[in-house]
């Protein structure tokens, strides 16, 4: 995925929300001459900020950030979104554990931030795997096979990495 996506996204279901036109789409078009031309990621986080504007209270949940290429141009997006104080805007953000992502949400207080990765995630995930290597009929050549099921249980637990 690409950070002006998840910008391009968060607009449209904005729009989904309301009832008849938004002037900060509208003003977002003309400037693009009538959509010949793409908007830039500073314009469209001006007009997602406009838009805003015509909301109470906004809940975003933006999940999988380890998922986007382009990580470090959306980190600094999600922080431009922390700075909009002027907004009663609440953001949810969802990742693996990575150390990018990590350093780049520094600037939240500790109190901010849950993580939700803990042995019991994996231990869930264990015993998913496990019953599934039992019952699963796709999976019935392994059965009498210990070792091999064994090895499939240890790469999907390596691999899923509490997801």
């Amino acid at each position: 995925q690409r950070h002006e996506k998840m910008i391009r996204s968060l607009i449209v279901q904005l729009f989904s929300q309301r009832m008849g036109t938004s002037q900060a789409l509208e003003a977002l078009y003309s400037s693009c001459m009538d959509g010949e031309h793409q908007p830039t990621s500073e314009t469209l986080l001006k007009t997602l900020h406009q838009m805003l504007g015509g909301f109470e209270d906004t809940y975003l949940v933006i999940d999988a950030l380890d998922e986007c290429l382009e990580r470090h141009e959306l980190m600094e997006n999600i922080e431009e979104l922390t700075r909009w104080t002027d907004r009663k805007l609440h953001i949810l953000v969802t990742s693996r554990r990575e150390s990018i992502i990590a350093e780049s949400l520094n600037f939240l207080s500790n109190e901010e931030r849950i993580c939700i990765h803990s042995k019991r995630v994996d231990a869930d995930i264990r015993v998913y795997i496990q019953d599934r290597l039992r019952t699963d009929r796709d999976l019935k050549r392994w059965h009498k096979q210990p070792k091999v099921q064994q090895e499939i249980e240890d790469r999907l637990m390596e691999k899923a990495d509490g997801m």
